[in-house]
């Protein structure tokens, strides 16, 4: 029970060989998802195994960077459960006046500063965002984007842009790893 048979072609006759099945494994610079998914983390393939899930905490570099978040009105903030040397935010902007997004694009500079002269805060950084837009239905998903420590360094200095994008933020957001959490259809629910 557990083994998964292969069919396996061998020159011109079939071959039966057993393999053990995939293991799944939570992988460094996770955070559990924030909102309903078939699996609990963001970045890590399969299923739980017991004691997977004790792996995750709220770390003090998550909280570290939460108090360098812009009290934004319609902005909403929230430290994420990660594994260690992870600092991860959800960020969930309820769409005003602003232009979708634009209270997001205020948040993550500090965030992006305050981790890149801090070491201390880890070797990942993890942003799950979404913009709630208030009119039926709502276009934007919740997203997870996961970057290393040197490729937030490295973004800001190159030079992020106060306002809009530059070469510099284009080429920052291709080298995130990107999961969208759920189909686009209103707020993330279950945090």
């Amino acid at each position: 029970m557990g083994m998964a048979l292969l069919l396996a072609a061998s020159c011109s006759r079939a071959q039966l060989r057993t393999v053990a099945p995939p293991t799944p494994e939570v992988v460094r610079g996770d955070a559990l998802s924030p909102v309903p998914r078939e699996q609990p983390w963001i970045f890590s393939k399969g299923l739980p195994r017991p004691g997977d899930l004790r792996r995750f905490s709220i770390r003090e570099a998550s909280k570290r960077l939460l108090e360098v978040v812009p009290r934004l009105d319609g902005l909403h903030e929230a430290p994420l459960k990660t594994t260690e040397r992870t600092a991860g935010l959800f960020l969930l902007e309820v769409q005003s006046r602003e232009f979708p997004g634009e209270l997001l694009h205020r948040a993550q500079n500090p965030i992006f500063r305050a981790f890149a002269e801090d070491r201390s805060l880890g070797d990942w950084l993890i942003l799950v965002m979404d913009v709630v837009v208030r009119a039926p239905p709502d276009p934007i998903a919740p997203t997870a984007y996961r970057w290393t420590r040197q490729e937030v360094e490295d973004y800001v200095r190159c030079g992020m842009p106060e306002e809009g994008s530059n070469d510099c933020s284009r080429a920052f957001f291709r080298k995130a790893t990107v999961v969208v959490l759920k189909g686009a259809a209103g707020p993330p629910v279950g945090l």
